[in-house]
């Protein structure tokens, strides 16, 4: 899923837990190399327990298997003959895996570690070869170390989802897990494998489950899928498996920081019904380093793409780096009492593959009574993928989940959905599926109105109340050719061949505004762009500063026409007839025209998509 990072100290947009895209974060690279110590503070150290050190011989049998079992594969990596095709591989020199990494590898090397990536979407060749049990640096807030907990906590299983993993990175997500988490806690590990083709985590990893399950029966479960269905359904399956009381669910590229357990269970002990997410790291794709994220709430724009946010004003007034941050929405990997998901009606089955489901997960606990937190003191360092190789595009699917999320627990807002997708509210040609049972359910559980949610829990969010129209702008001599807002760098609006995307969205406000491109999620984010006449001809430019500097950028419509504040003077002044045109331009895109204020009025004839807004 792709998430929008803006926190207080910097801005940065990067993927996470699902990693679709490449990405550019400016962030600070949080790398330690020395190991710090897994240390669980508590008020009084009370006498040994014969269970607890039970577990821990248990839990050092377990990690040994593991070891063994790493050995196995760097043996196998050492004795696999290069495949003949390998020698055919791609080009590699720009390669974004080489960028930061790889310099002294031979060409042989190079060729088997791009083709490992264009697979894995991270340096898969890198995982192999690194220890399962890598030290991390201890990235909590300092007053994390100090806190104590209870000692009679809840158990919980963690459940990892994954499709055609490296078989290296998902026994390292296992290796984090049973090493930092305390063997008292960790009831279980089930591993759901969503119909994985690789042949090594059939096999080899059967191999291993079986070797561990030997020195303490059950505790690694592995459910496998027939046919896959996708991350929502795979994280059900999951849970339909556990037995411990809390459940965490997780992508199986992860890795466990110390002291992670320890506050969300506490959390969850003293309130069943919140829904906890941990604070996220990033292990960088090409070189695997950990790169700290700064602390942040979790929230989502009107397309329903999760987005980090600021943590909230009232957090900050804490002065308390190690306080819950109350957060609108999650961004999938969460932690949750097993009863209380059953009670709220898990994951919506209905929706397909991913993709939306963490926002409505977020949304349905707030408005039906629970509550979702960060928790800064347990931190999670989760792979970013440069691409996801096996999977198709998503945003079929995410627009399609989107609207049934709307349709369900949206109300009267859920035409902001529609106008974030550009989809027209009737007849949009997009089937959700059927919503009966998620309805009723709403109804049942007795849960609060979208707008209580967007005043009592995600104030930020911008309302655009004021859109009475949406879609995109055609020009009459050539159907083909729409209004776009051109290059992000320029703020110089083209003419180029329609394709309906986020780059060619219009929207007009009663204010006989037109906004071009995205519209901007929330009440932080200042940066709608306005179509502007600056004399010369039309310009992108913030709409706040616009109107500040009281610049004309009111256009009125009149049936299908549109009249700039200057349209008879740039008929005079071009000698244009009705259908006049101005010169080409070219950009990075190919041809495209530039347009002026006179001619803009001319080639606009009507907006697509028209609905009103209550």
């Amino acid at each position: 899923m792709v998430c929008t990072r803006k926190t207080k100290t910097l801005v940065s947009t990067c993927v996470i837990l699902s990693g679709m895209t490449n990405i550019i974060c400016l962030l600070y690279v949080g790398w330690v190399t020395n190991y710090i110590a897994s240390v669980y503070v508590r008020g009084q150290e009370p006498a040994p327990d014969k269970k607890l050190e039970e577990d821990k011989g248990d839990t050092l049998k377990i990690i040994e298997r593991l070891d063994h079992l790493e050995n196995v594969i760097k043996q196998h990596i050492q004795e696999a003959p290069a495949k003949p095709e390998e020698a055919e591989a791609e080009p590699f020199t720009d390669s974004s895996l080489f960028a930061h990494w790889g310099q002294e590898l031979s060409p042989e090397g190079r060729r088997m570690a791009l083709k490992q990536f264009q697979y894995y979407g991270y340096n898969a060749y890198l995982s192999d070869r690194l220890p399962l049990d890598r030290p991390l640096p201890d990235l909590r807030p300092s007053g994390c170390r100090n806190l104590s907990f209870p000692d009679s906590l809840p158990e919980v299983s963690i459940v990892f989802i994954f499709v055609n993993e490296a078989l290296s990175v998902l026994l390292r997500s296992i290796h984090s897990a049973i090493e930092r988490t305390p063997p008292h806690l960790l009831k279980e590990i089930i591993l759901v494998d969503d119909n994985s083709s690789n042949e090594e985590l059939k096999e080899k990893l059967t191999e291993y489950v079986d070797k561990v399950n030997g020195q303490k029966p059950g505790f690694i479960k592995v459910v496998r899928h027939s046919k896959q269905e996708g991350l929502i359904r795979s994280r059900v399956s999951g849970w339909r498996v556990a037995t411990a009381p809390v459940v965490a669910l997780f992508d199986a590229h992860v890795e466990f920081n110390v002291g992670w357990a320890e506050p969300v269970l506490t959390r969850i002990k003293e309130n069943r019904k919140r829904v906890i997410s941990p604070s996220f790291d990033n292990i960088k794709y090409d070189n695997f380093e950990i790169e700290e994220y700064p602390l942040a709430a979790q929230g989502f724009d009107w397309e329903l793409w999760c987005r980090y946010l600021n943590p909230p004003k009232a957090w900050w007034k804490l002065e308390n780096s190690t306080a819950p941050i109350r957060s609108p929405a999650l961004i999938g990997c969460f932690i949750v009492d097993r009863q209380y998901f059953q009670e709220i009606g898990l994951l919506d089955e209905g929706m397909e593959v991913y993709g939306g489901e963490n926002v409505e997960l977020g949304i349905r606990v707030w408005q039906c009574g629970g509550s979702v937190e960060v928790l800064p003191c347990s931190r999670i360092a989760h792979i970013e993928r440069a691409h996801k190789p096996y999977t198709e595009d998503l945003t079929a699917h995410v627009r399609r989940n989107a609207l049934r999320v709307a349709e369900v627990w949206m109300d009267e807002f859920k035409s902001h959905v529609y106008m974030a997708w550009n989809i027209p509210q009737e007849d949009s040609g997009i089937d959700i599926g059927d919503i009966t049972a998620r309805k009723a359910l709403r109804k049942q559980l007795q849960c609060k109105t979208f707008r209580w949610y967007l005043v009592s829990v995600y104030p930020e969010m911008r309302m655009y109340s004021d859109i009475i129209a949406y879609g995109v702008l055609q020009n009459s001599l050539k159907t083909d050719l729409c209004l776009d807002q051109g290059p992000d760098t320029e703020n110089v609006p083209i003419v180029y061949i329609c394709h309906g995307m986020t780059p060619q969205n219009v929207y007009y406000t009663s204010s006989q505004q037109i906004h071009v491109g995205v519209l901007s999620p929330t009440v932080d984010d200042d940066d709608n762009r306005c179509l502007v006449d600056v004399n010369s001809r039309p310009r992108l430019i913030e709409c706040s500063y616009a109107k500040a500097k009281r610049m004309k950028l009111n256009w009125q419509f009149s049936q299908v026409t549109a009249q700039s504040p200057q349209e008879e003077q740039e008929h005079r002044k071009w000698g244009e007839g009705p259908h006049g045109r101005r010169g080409r331009g070219q950009g990075p895109c190919g041809n495209k025209e530039a347009v002026t204020p006179g001619q803009f009025s001319r080639f606009i004839e009507h907006l697509l998509h028209v609905r009103g807004f209550t």
